[in-house]
């Protein structure tokens, strides 16, 4: 069985849509036996995540990788409100090399589109209007697949984390949080803003 937690918070209003918090478990994290053997619920997000880190020179390893054991659990578990600042600051996305940053934006759009897609593609905007220079990406743990390892993404708007640490490493979680959109916070001041003067 696989799965094993999903977490979704969706506000819909006349102005448009919003999906995060957007939390993701599996557990196991692979599949050891059965006629899903092999599966991997989020394997997507750790390949990517792991290929950018394995790819990086050791003086860009060094700045990204911020620990040699990784937390336990996401770091923003208890936080209300998303706040990259919690966050280590990793490597950032302008001292990366052209495939580093191709793979780092291939990452955060695995995220993204999760959202339906125009919501995915008003985020991704954002993030570029911003600057992709603004993103950054940390790494804890062993770089083996198996492995205990963690890994976040900061930018100024957003802040994705993953970990599989728990159960010897075959325990997932994956979170999207938007600084501004969590919970639905700027549609809902929008519509009490225009509907309750």
């Amino acid at each position: 069985m696989n799965g094993h937690h999903l977490a979704v918070h969706v506000l819909i209003t006349a102005v448009g849509m919003r999906v995060t918090p957007h939390f993701i478990g599996a557990e196991p994290a692979r599949i050891a036996d059965g006629p899903q053997a092999g599966r991997r619920l989020l394997g997507p997000e750790e390949d990517l995540a792991r290929e950018l880190v394995t790819d990086l020179g050791a003086g860009r390893r060094a700045k990204a990788v911020f620990a040699a054991a990784p937390p336990e659990d996401i770091l923003i578990r208890a936080d209300p409100f998303a706040d990259p600042a919690l966050l280590p600051a990793g490597l950032p996305h302008e001292d990366m090399t052209p495939r580093q940053r191709r793979l780092l934006e291939g990452l955060v759009r695995r995220y993204l589109d999760r959202a339906p897609a125009a919501y995915a593609q008003e985020c991704w905007s954002d993030a570029v209007a911003r600057g992709l220079e603004t993103l950054s990406f940390a790494w804890a743990g062993g770089l083996v697949p198996g492995d205990r390892h963690y890994y976040c993404v900061r930018a100024p708007d957003f802040l994705i984390e993953y970990d599989n640490t728990q159960d010897d490493g075959n325990h997932a979680h994956s979170v999207w949080r938007h600084v501004r959109h969590d919970w639905g916070a700027d549609l809902l001041r929008a519509h009490y803003t225009e509907q309750h003067h």
